[in-house]
């Protein structure tokens, strides 16, 4: 698919002899409901969020509307909802494929960058006293004798904020001891994370691992002295009137690193406060974590750039020169913030898992970055 679609559609009339009243009224309807859409206001709920007309924050209704007939067509896949927020307001959203404003999304890899969203709460909030504090000796009830490393005592929480512990863990290498395949089998996740052999100096390179964000699972309910979804729930959900959601936990009662759901409306408010640091006239996450979780941490050629589990760059988006993040999860689950633009993207989709962030990179590059200009 190339970077820019050519917008060229034909309607196919389909005559059928005997076709009676009833029928033309059916494919007059079915016609209607494939080839129109007519832009309307976001609903002001009492979920906290303030809506307002795409206009009045300076976006391309044409270029939205456009773009929602395209997702119709199905040209992009399987897209469940976008939404769209400026300048504080949620200014656009649509659903499809029976989807609707209080549809649970399973965000899958998602819920790591929220865990590190909420580790930037806990230390703001004196919980954590730095992100350079090491991890090990925060589990004295843990026999961390097996495949033991000097090494290990070096590895800090930052290190597991940036994937780069150093442990033989790489979810991408079929062959690694620590992927999340095998840690989701065995009887203690958070043990064989930890247990796990060290193959390199903690820092040295980045290795994406499920593994080093149940760490940090662990370390919010060590830190904090709660029970990571209930410090979610007081510290992060409340705050930002999310009153529907689920959290799947690890076999040992962590938050599971790939098991958060959310309506699409919430999922906005996560990238809210990510750009800003504030829900309405309330501090949520100071700037101070905003830049250290959102700087560039790891880059590599054949990867986009991390920072504290928020992605920095991806060649999905060519068309966007200004300065963005973004968390991603599988099939196409979605948070794109644009800080200098006040802009926030979220897209929940059900499609290909190697095609997903290039799809959502498309409709971006296609309609919404250019609706902004």
């Amino acid at each position: 698919m190339n970077s820019k679609i050519n917008f060229s559609a034909f309607l196919i009339l389909i005559s059928l002899v005997g076709c009676n009243s009833d029928e033309q009224s059916i494919a007059s309807t079915t016609k209607s409901d494939t080839d129109s859409y007519e832009y309307q206001v976001p609903e002001q709920t009492q979920d906290g969020w303030q809506t307002t007309s795409l206009s009045e924050v300076n976006i391309d209704q044409q270029l939205i509307e456009e773009m929602m007939l395209w997702i119709k067509k199905g040209t992009y896949g399987n897209i469940d909802s976008i939404v769209i927020a400026k300048d504080g307001y949620l200014v656009h959203e649509g659903y499809f494929n029976g989807s609707n404003v209080n549809k649970l999304n399973d965000l899958r890899s998602v819920s790591k960058s929220i865990i590190s969203t909420m580790i930037g709460i806990a230390v703001d909030s004196g919980f954590i006293a730095s992100v350079d504090d090491k991890v090990m000796s925060l589990f004295p009830e843990y026999d961390l004798l097996d495949n033991w490393h000097q090494r290990k005592n070096d590895i800090s929480i930052r290190h597991l904020l940036t994937m780069s512990s150093g442990l033989a863990c790489n979810d991408n290498h079929e062959v690694s001891p620590g992927r999340e395949g095998l840690m989701f089998q065995s009887d203690d996740w958070l043990s064989f994370f930890l247990t796990l052999p060290s193959i390199r100096e903690p820092g040295a390179e980045f290795a994406y691992c499920a593994g080093s964000v149940v760490g940090l699972a662990g370390i919010l309910e060590k830190s904090t002295d709660m029970k990571g979804i209930d410090f979610a729930n007081e510290r992060l959900f409340q705050p930002l009137s999310i009153t529907e959601f689920e959290w799947l936990k690890t076999n040992g009662d962590l938050l599971h690193p790939n098991g958060l759901f959310l309506n699409s409306r919430d999922m906005a408010k996560i990238g809210q406060v990510m750009s800003t640091g504030m829900w309405g006239d309330q501090l949520i996450l100071s700037q101070n974590w905003i830049e250290q979780a959102t700087s560039h941490q790891f880059t590599d050629l054949d990867l986009d750039s991390l920072g504290f589990l928020w992605w920095r760059y991806s060649n999905d988006f060519p068309s966007i020169d200004n300065d963005l993040f973004y968390a991603h999860g599988k099939g196409g689950k979605s948070i794109v913030v644009i800080p200098d633009l006040n802009t926030i993207i979220v897209i929940a989709a059900q499609n290909n898992s190697s095609q997903s962030l290039q799809i959502n990179g498309q409709i971006i590059n296609d309609f919404i970055f250019p609706a902004l200009k």
